[in-house]
């Protein structure tokens, strides 16, 4: 049976309880994998985790730069020659 693990930070961790959850495939009724219930004290760990790769990458992790959709350019450029095209 698999084992699963908490992801932070883009490295595996351990849940500091031993608290275990089945996981179970609603179609069979199987259980295929263990999660950890993770409680207050792992989030508080993630969050810290999280603050000290922010402030070492200079406050820029997780923060979206602004761009644009589309770029800028005439609403439709080919307007002037289809109002001037022959019928």
């Amino acid at each position: 049976m698999t084992a699963l693990q908490n992801f932070v930070n883009g490295q595996f961790a351990d849940a500091t309880s031993d608290a275990v959850s089945d996981v179970v495939d609603p179609s069979t009724g199987e259980t295929y994998a263990i999660a950890p219930v993770s409680g207050s004290a792992d989030v508080d760990a993630a969050l810290r985790r999280r603050r000290r790769v922010r402030d070492l990458a200079g406050r820029h992790v997780g923060r979206a730069e602004p761009r644009t959709a589309w770029p800028a350019t005439p609403r439709w450029s080919g307007a002037s020659r289809l109002a001037s095209a022959p019928r």
